[in-house]
């Protein structure tokens, strides 16, 4: 019984074991998941911090450009220009404008290519960087139209001076906000920039914690899983004892109940045994008391006969008396004396062969008890060898069971 229930004790901590490692196996898996979609998120946050970077020098050199560009046409505004200047200073700007323009097919190109890379599930993302990216071309396209405006008024006519000199000034204004448009611009980026660097040190350093949780939950799972295997091994090997437990306890209780048997078979031969002593008794006391009444007619005959020579003496001390009375008396007595013997000795020899063969009757039936009394006695001693050693292997098994209840006790409590 104690047995049984350590084994079901031991499968109810098999079940919590595998119900355990199931769960640190979806645990595993949800945060590998979690993991790979915060480096999803790492990987879109560098990319636009690489591509807002790279947006920002490009706005810089454009500035520093536009900047090239709007000095050299207030020179050409404060001189007299002519028609292959003003035509020189158009190709210059179709140029930069050109440039400009591929720069920012390059960079649509770029970001469509980004957005395919991108995965499904991070669509906002990807709008809002398409959305910061596209910003920028737009204020160049602005500021193209500002020095084509520019370049218009230049290539006009100038009727004096004054409004020459005055017209820079006039169109350096918008200018300036654009630029100062594209200085705040430049701030903002960099502060993205910042942030998104702040993200990405916070994302590496969750990165860590969720590799180092991941580590162990995988040293927790491989520890599991080898308690697991030792848990298994150690049920196999009780079911292994206890079958061999079982069957050594139905080859006892069978070797039991076979000298049980034997006992009790051994028991009512000695009962019939006992009642055969009794019988005998009985019988040698029968021919004990049929002996006595013998001798007892014997000492009545032998008192007989020492009357009858008491009476033969008497006789012959009479013999004078007659002749003829002592033939007669002799004759008569010798008479006696032969029939006496006669019947004595018939009495005797009935007698001897009686107690002769009731002697012969009772040492055989003697023989014979003590013959199976020894071999009673002989099967009751291998009975109680047998009952003995039954005993002996029951108290070994008990005291087996016994330590391996404690064994599993102390493996339960470690």
């Amino acid at each position: 019984m104690a047995t049984e229930k350590k084994l079901v004790a031991t499968e109810k901590r098999l079940e919590a074991a595998e119900k355990e490692n199931s769960v640190l196996k979806l645990e595993l898996l949800s945060r590998d998941e979690e993991i790979e979609i915060r480096i999803i998120e790492r990987d879109l946050s560098t990319q636009a911090a690489e591509m807002a970077s790279k947006q920002h020098l490009e706005s810089i050199k454009k500035v520093a450009r536009l900047e090239a560009e709007c000095r050299r046409l207030k020179a050409m505004a404060r001189k007299p220009s002519n028609d292959n200047k003003s035509v020189t200073a158009s190709s210059i700007y179709v140029e930069s404008f050109t440039d400009s323009q591929s720069d920012s097919g390059e960079r649509l190109l770029l970001l469509e290519s980004d957005n395919h890379k991108m995965d499904g599930s991070e669509p906002n993302e990807c709008m809002k960087a398409l959305g910061r990216n596209l910003m920028v071309p737009s204020v160049d396209i602005n500021l193209m139209e500002d020095f084509l405006e520019m370049e218009r008024i230049a290539a006009l006519p100038h009727i004096g001076n004054g409004p020459l000199s005055d017209q820079p000034h006039e169109e350096e204004s918008p200018l300036k906000a654009d630029l100062e448009a594209m200085i705040y611009r430049t701030a903002e980026l960099e502060e993205k920039l910042e942030k998104v660097e702040m993200e990405k040190m916070e994302l590496e350093m969750d990165l860590s914690v969720c590799r180092d949780q991941v580590k162990k939950s995988n040293d927790r799972r491989i520890e599991v899983e080898a308690k697991l295997v030792e848990l298994r091994t150690q049920l196999s090997r009780e079911r292994d004892a206890r079958l061999a437990s079982e069957a050594e306890i139905e080859a006892t209780s069978a070797r039991r109940e076979w000298a049980e048997s034997q006992l009790v078979e051994t028991e009512a031969e000695m009962k019939t045994l006992l009642s055969k002593v009794g019988y005998l008794e009985e019988e040698v006391e029968k021919e004990r008391a049929l002996s006595g009444e013998a001798v007892v007619q014997c000492r009545k005959m032998e008192d007989e006969i020492l009357r009858i020579k008491h009476e033969v003496e008497l006789l012959n001390s009479a013999r004078l008396n007659g002749d003829l009375k002592l033939k007669k008396v002799s004759l008569f007595l010798q008479f006696l004396e032969d029939d006496n013997r006669k019947y004595k000795i018939c009495l005797i020899a009935l007698m001897v062969s009686k107690v002769w063969n009731y002697a012969l009757d009772y040492g055989i039936q003697l023989r014979k008890m003590e013959k199976e009394l020894s071999v009673a006695a002989g099967k009751l001693s291998e009975c109680q060898k047998t009952i003995a050693s039954l005993g002996k292997q029951l108290k070994s098994l008990a005291t087996l069971e016994d330590f391996r209840i404690d064994s599993e006790e102390n493996i339960g409590t470690a």
